[in-house]
């Protein structure tokens, strides 16, 4: 199963704002869904209010959260404890890619376990209180670029936005579950 971290970033790393993206891209919208449909979808406590506790549709929906008990445990959510404990669930199901999908604490947490991050850059400084955790982005040490594809901007889209794709570096293996 491959393990996968989707996020869009603003070039100052900048990915939320008051528990809110600092956006509209229906572009980026589109991509998520595309890649994410029918998979496992991890997120954190904040990330599940922001989506007012409306599970995403044609996915398992996990919340990763210190707390089991209700509200963390809603209709359509399944709450985990622990990055390893959301694995280990995808894998029981059969699934063959999970996404970590936010917030920074997911993503930092996640980090080591990745094989794979799905990275829309966009184009433009964005002021925000949540940013994505600094890594060896770009580092060929940790990763590889494996496709980038330019989308410039449009009526809908006003920032130019750049989809990437990296995978871990095959030297750098990930750690043994813990």
């Amino acid at each position: 199963m491959r393990t996968s971290i989707i996020a869009a970033l603003g070039r100052n790393w900048v990915i939320g704002n008051g528990n809110k993206l600092p956006w509209h891209l229906p572009a980026d919208l589109k991509r998520f869904k595309e890649l994410t449909k029918n998979h496992t979808v991890v997120m954190g406590r904040k990330t599940a209010e922001s989506l007012g506790w409306k599970p995403l549709k044609n996915r398992l929906n996990l919340v990763l959260t210190d707390s089991l008990e209700q509200p963390h445990s809603r209709k359509g959510f399944l709450a985990v404890r622990r990055v390893v404990d959301a694995i280990a669930v995808a894998e029981m199901t059969g699934e063959s890619e999970l996404f970590f999908i936010g917030g920074a604490k997911v993503f930092e947490a996640a980090l080591r376990f990745a094989d794979r991050m799905y990275l829309t850059i966009i184009n433009a400084d964005f002021d925000g209180d949540v940013c994505f955790p600094e890594i060896g982005f770009g580092d060929d040490e940790l990763w590889d670029l494996k496709a980038a594809e330019t989308r410039p901007p449009d009526a809908k889209n006003p920032h130019e936005l750049h989809f990437t794709v990296w995978d871990r570096a095959l030297f750098n293996d990930k750690p043994a579950f813990d």
